[in-house]
């Protein structure tokens, strides 16, 4: 399949005095995997909504290869889309569930079978095609939704929460599964979810949406190593945060005084006063002498034990609350009231915008 180029402009639609797109634009293509992520409200379903054409937007514009796509009709678009709840004729097999778009489109019998065979073999469901959906579990009649906006070769690929209606276990395996149809297909997919794990691990690049507008966009690596704001830092998995007024800087960093400690931050200070961002897994458990360029003493209030890590929460002087993630293969379960000393490396840490994302 050939992977087109979509580009939003501008995009705007208000529902009285609330802005549910503001200013949104967006490009997707090459066949990635972009997924709009977002808390409730956020303006990811509406902008997913707009690129399909159930909603208008007020303003702004939408085009599939540089032309034009605002004014077409859902059905025109050739977009192919799956929805959360599956939305599958329960009186229908699977294989005239798949078939349903090309009979829509007036394809002839001869390959209209052929093109259900295709589908059904690229969701791996072949040997059901006859089965009733209510014979499949839900794993198995999200495939069939997959091969259904699949099977008359869309433009682009639109995908609601699809997995959310999935339990734990299953969710991650179809995780794995759309991945990798995605590669064998070579579509663009647009993907909204709200589930920041999903995200990260599905996508070739992540939208991040806030109030109607679009935070920041690029590729998961990027967005967790390096946020924009407060918001993405906070939204995109777990962070410490704390204020800082710049001390002195030479060439290779800067230091900082922070809540009654001296610390060290690679990179240039946007000005005398800095917000800090740290990932709870960037800190080290310290023991003896020497270590990271950043050390601080704390004492842990709480301990959750999640497999591979303990996720502590630490009291320390000056800095408050902090979060630390600490390998179970390395030490002793942690109990609460034990002091232990943590530190981080001058580059491991990030200066980010005092923000919550509302502005772009």
């Amino acid at each position: 399949m050939t992977a087109h180029v979509l580009e939003a402009d501008r995009l705007c639609k208000r529902y009285g005095t609330v802005a549910a797109l503001d200013d949104v634009s967006l490009r997707v293509g090459g066949g990635r995997f972009v997924t709009l992520l977002g808390p409730s409200g956020s303006g990811k379903t509406t902008l997913l909504m707009a690129i399909a054409g159930f909603v208008q937007p007020d303003s702004g514009s939408l085009t599939l290869d540089g032309a034009p796509i605002g004014h077409l009709a859902p059905e025109k678009r050739n977009f192919g889309m799956v929805f959360q709840g599956y939305a599958l004729f329960p009186h229908l097999t699977v294989a005239e569930n798949v078939a349903f778009p090309l009979q829509i489109r007036r394809v002839g019998k001869a390959e209209t079978t052929e093109r259900v065979k295709a589908a059904l073999d690229l969701v791996q469901l072949g040997h059901l095609a006859f089965r009733m959906p209510k014979q499949l579990s839900g794993g198995q009649q999200q495939r069939v939704a997959l091969a259904r906006a699949l099977v008359f070769r869309p433009n682009l690929l639109l995908l609601d929460e699809p997995l959310s209606a999935l339990d734990k276990t299953l969710r991650l395996s179809m995780q794995d599964e759309l991945r990798d149809l995605h590669g064998r297909v070579g579509l663009s997919f647009v993907f909204v979810t709200h589930d920041q794990g999903e995200a990260l691990a599905m996508s070739d690049d992540v939208a991040i949406m806030r109030g109607g507008r679009l935070v920041q966009i690029g590729s998961p690596a990027e967005l967790y190593e390096r946020p924009a704001n407060r918001f993405v830092a906070g939204f995109l998995g777990r962070s410490n945060f704390w204020q800082g007024r710049v001390a002195a800087q030479d060439a290779a960093g800067f230091t900082y005084m922070a809540g009654g400690h001296r610390l060290h931050q690679a990179g240039k200070p946007p000005g005398p006063a800095v917000l800090v961002s740290l990932r709870p897994e960037k800190l080290m458990v310290l023991e003896g002498a020497g270590g990271p360029a950043n050390q601080v003493s704390g004492t842990i209030a709480t301990a959750s034990y999640g497999g591979d890590s303990w996720l502590v929460q630490l009291d320390v002087d000056g800095l408050g609350r902090m979060q630390a993630m600490l390998p179970t293969w390395r030490r002793t379960p942690p109990h609460m009231g034990e002091a232990i000393r943590i530190g981080w490396d001058a580059d491991a840490s990030v200066i980010i915008d005092d923000s919550e994302g509302d502005t772009a």
